[in-house]
């Protein structure tokens, strides 16, 4: 109760909305981006699904007259240079958005600033090496790629499995994430200004499927890379 919330990367802004829902002080929700308000099909669909998310927990007057009635606010920002004074929230979260902050030491350190002294930080982070870390436009035709391959050697698979235009667009999104394992991530937040309460690394049975189908991949991975890796999903911290 009277807490000022922060989302980092808030994207669609479903959560910033829930978060004004409550008896806060303020939900503030920074991203480059707000597909909320974009004038194209992209921006129709997110608006649908945010009515049909609040419909389920009971507001019906929808997102827009949500903004107006509840202290909600999205705001153009870089997570890496934030522009809030310091200790300026009690609580800050972000859903699968740390592992594209680029980067992420910097994210961090603004984070520890912007977010009062005892105040309260929650990272769900999209692990990178697990089966579909690489999100859906680095996947190939390879199980764990990403995971297995260097960044050259991945250019050159996918060259010549889906032609040089797929392999540089692959290519380059990879190079937008932050290639982190379970071990690296867990070091970085212990490096930081941070007490780690709670850490959890949530396992996928579909990568532990896979894995049972191609035991091989085990035996060829990245250096640093480990069986934990392929088969965690998210880090919840």
């Amino acid at each position: 109760d009277g807490a000022s919330v922060l989302e980092v990367g808030c994207g669609a802004g479903i959560d910033s909305l829930l978060f004004g829902l409550h008896p806060v002080e303020r939900a503030v929700g920074i991203d480059l981006e707000f597909p909320l308000n974009a004038p194209d099909d992209r921006g129709e669909r997110t608006r649908r699904l945010t009515r049909r998310v609040l419909e389920k927990v009971g507001v019906e007057e929808g997102p827009d007259a949500t903004l107006r009635e509840r202290p909600v606010q999205f705001l153009p920002m870089d997570a890496t240079r934030m522009d809030f004074p310091d200790a300026s929230f009690d609580l800050l979260v972000s859903r699968a958005a740390l592992e594209h902050v680029i980067p992420v030491e910097q994210a961090l350190a603004e984070m520890a600033r912007v977010v009062r002294p005892g105040g309260l930080l929650r990272h769900g982070i999209d692990q990178f090496f697990w089966l579909k870390g690489c999100h859906k436009r680095g996947l190939v035709d390879l199980p764990w790629a990403h995971a297995r391959l260097r960044a050259g050697e991945f250019r050159r698979f996918v060259a010549e499995t889906e032609g040089e235009a797929k392999a540089e667009k692959r290519s380059r999104h990879l190079e937008t994430l932050n290639q982190l394992s379970l071990r690296q991530w867990r070091a970085l937040l212990e490096a930081g200004p941070f007490e780690i309460l709670d850490w959890r690394e949530e396992p996928s049975a579909l990568a532990q499927t896979v894995l049972e189908e191609y035991p091989d991949v085990a035996e060829t991975l990245l250096e640093g890379v480990t069986r934990r890796d392929l088969v965690h999903y998210s880090i919840k911290v």
